[in-house]
This record gives C-alpha cells, structure tokens and sequence, in this order.
C-alpha cells in the first residue's frame, strides 16, 4: 500500500484528531505526573541500569510526544507525523525491554497501554501497521534480552501479546464509536459539508500555520440571495432541495484543496489557506458562476459573495471572517449575485 493513501487524512477526520488532541491534552500532563511517581518507585527496587533505561525511556517519549502537540496544529499532515510518534515510541519501549529483563521488564506492560492508544487514535491499515510494530518491538525487546528464556517462557510471551491485541481491538471498536459521533458533530446533515464548528476549529488551525507571518489566508463569506422568499413560496421541503444542491455547486467549483463550510440558513463558507488576492477573487467568481448555472430556471437561485485576505503573524482570522461579512454586505447591497472584496 503507498505511504501517501495509508497515511491520507481526510478534512473531517484531520479536524477530529485536532479537537481530540485538544481534549485529550490534559489526561496526557496527568500521565507525564504518573511517569514521575512510577520512575520514583523504580528508583527506590531496581538496579541502577533500570533507573537508566527508565530515565531514557520517560526522557524520549516525552520529548517526542512534547514536539508532536506542538506540531499538530501546525501540520497538514497529521495522521503521518501521529504515526512517527507512536513509532518512536513503541521502538524506545521496545529498547528499555530489551535493556532491562526482557520478560521480566517492568517495560513489557507498556505494549498494552500503547496498543490501547493506537486502537483508539487510529483506524484501518494505518491502525493494523501500527499494532504490527507493537508485536515486533515486544518480541524483539524480549529476544534481544534473553533468546533462550524466552523461548522456555513462550507461554508467557504469547499472553502478552494476546492481552496487546484484545486491548487494541477492544479500544478500535470504542475509537469507531467516538469517530463516529465525532464526525456526526462536525457535519451538517443536510448538505454534507462541513459545519460552524469545523469552521471554527479550522480558523485556530490555520491561525497556527500562518503564525509565521508567510500563509496567506482568504475567507469567502456566501449568502443565497432570496431564499427566505423560496422557503415562504415553495415550502421547506424545496428550500432544503435547494439548500444540497447549491452545497453540490459550491464543492465543485471550488479546488479540491478549498473547505466549504454550511454555517447555518443559507450562508456559507469557504476558506483558503495560500491563495493570492487574485486567486481568491477567482474562485469567488466561480462559485457565483457554479450557483448561477445549477439555476438556471425556476427557482431563481444566485450567490452574492464576500471575500477578504490577509496575512500576518499575528493573524486573527475571526477579524478576517467579519471583514469579508461586511464585504458580503456591500455585494448585496450593490445588487446582489456579485462578488466583492475587502482588505483585511
């Protein structure tokens, strides 16, 4: 299978992860405190030369997992560098076993805890591949600590690897679950697209990876013009018609890199990170265009369009979503189904 499709993360579940990492943050300071209490004890009943390997274990772990939060937000690749996390840490696991016992490691329990955060953090051959390298490192730690022991306790060993691979499949079904009511809760169920929440955690992601002042970020603000007088004609059955098929027009008029936002009623949003002013102005007229032609009968449907740019370090892209609001205003006040920019 190609790296690019085994580590492809669509936009949904990219802002899922976001938002769980987001959430997840404060369990995780409280296991960094756990670590503490753990290598306190384990310096207190081992050898010095598990004190190290702990100590180097705990200090690398901790280094990376520190380096990916700050990343995440900032990445576009995010499934991609949450997997080189867990493999660095599963292979360090896998070197403090190897260090300090093999089967006897205080280490060997960790594989559980790590074949829990795969089932939940990931899915399909990315979460496979993953729990996989958990098997390897455990075996390899154990073979490399003491071969022939090993193969006296087998029994021992295959327990821990089954208990590894019942965890991760107890923890995938539970990980199904939240993706799933996860996704419901960034979606909009009528159109498909995405919803005012997703908008609102993708404008703090993008204020992340334009902190460096050289993304430049373009919000195009879209509002049908007459619908209020469709629903109150026609009824709301044939206003929500119209509604799925000016989503459909929007998605296909925009690039394939654009995200089409439904932020409630008949207003919409697109959001585009690296686009030039012309670009944005383009692609503004080509949604007005897309809408235009999906019409072209009764009911007369068209888009008026809002559109502001910016770039900066300290961009505030919530300021950048009101300017292109009052540059919507200005399209509907000129006469509406127009495109009219701002400077931000």
């Amino acid at each position: 299978m190609p790296l690019r499709s085994l580590f492809a993360t669509t936009e949904v579940e990219r802002l899922r992860q976001v938002e769980n990492e987001r959430l997840v943050r404060p369990a995780a300071q409280r296991h960094v405190l756990m670590c503490v209490f753990v290598m306190v004890a384990v310096v207190l009943t081992e050898p010095r030369h598990v004190i190290v390997a702990g100590a180097i274990t705990v200090g690398v772990a901790a280094v990376v997992i520190g380096a990916v939060q700050v990343g995440l937000a900032k990445t576009r690749h995010l499934g991609f560098w949450m997997g080189v996390e867990n493999v660095v840490i599963v292979t360090t696991i896998g070197v403090a076993t190897a260090v300090t016992g093999g089967l006897d490691s205080p280490a060997v329990p960790v594989f559980c805890v790590m074949a829990a955060f795969i089932g939940i953090r990931f899915q399909g051959a990315l979460s496979r591949v993953l729990l996989g390298w958990v098997v390897v490192c455990a075996v390899g730690g154990v073979l490399v600590a003491d071969a022939p022991g090993a193969l006296d306790r087998a029994g021992l060993l295959t327990s821990w690897l089954a208990a590894c691979i019942a965890v991760w499949i107890a923890t995938t079904a539970v990980g199904h679950s939240e993706r799933r009511a996860r996704t419901d809760a960034i979606s909009d169920t009528l159109t498909g697209l995405l919803n005012r929440k997703a908008f609102d955690l993708r404008i703090e992601s993008l204020e992340h990876q334009a902190a460096d002042g050289r993304l430049p970020v373009a919000i195009l603000m879209c509002d049908l013009d007459g619908f209020k007088a469709i629903n109150d004609t026609l009824g709301h059955d044939e206003g929500d018609d119209v509604l799925r098929r000016v989503a459909d027009s929007l998605q296909a008029s925009a690039r394939s890199t654009d995200r089409v936002y439904r932020l409630g009623g008949d207003e919409f949003a697109v959001v585009l990170d690296g686009a030039s002013a012309d670009d944005a102005m383009d692609i503004g007229e080509r949604l007005r265009a897309g809408v235009e032609a999906a019409f072209p009968d009764f009911p007369r449907v068209t888009l008026s369009v809002g559109v502001a740019r910016a770039q900066g370090a300290h961009l505030h892209l919530h300021d950048v979503k009101s300017v292109a609001d009052r540059a919507l205003y200005e399209a509907k006040r000129g006469g509406r189904n127009a495109v009219c920019a701002a400077t931000a």
